[in-house]
């Protein structure tokens, strides 16, 4: 498939399939970055994020306490990758409000 029909068909769909399966093969995800204009213009955004660790680090660490493991079951079951994947746009989140402070120069 010529790259300009996959540009167009990534455009129209719901999240860039081609995209992310060609980056899973190479090891890499993909993530939406946020608009930076829906971003707090504070550290807010930080103070968020830190509770949202320690929430997490808390689950894995009740995962581990048992056997030193973290199974399918518990991942499952303590909705880790969601958690991650949350861990991640907050991540993003304030980046893109530091490029905007960088950028307006604040």
């Amino acid at each position: 498939m010529p790259l300009d029909v996959a540009i167009e068909l990534e455009g129209v769909a719901e999240k860039p399939v081609i995209a992310q399966f060609m980056a899973a093969r190479l090891g890499y995800g993909i993530f939406k970055l946020p608009n930076a204009d829906l971003a707090q213009k504070d550290w807010r955004n930080f103070a968020n994020l830190m509770a949202r660790v320690n929430e997490v680090m808390k689950d894995v660490a009740d995962s581990l306490a048992d056997d030193n493991q973290i199974s399918a079951s518990e991942i499952i079951a303590k909705d880790l990758i969601a958690d991650f994947d949350a861990l991640l746009v907050s991540v993003l989140t304030l980046r893109a409000d530091c490029i905007e402070k960088v950028a307006n120069d604040e």
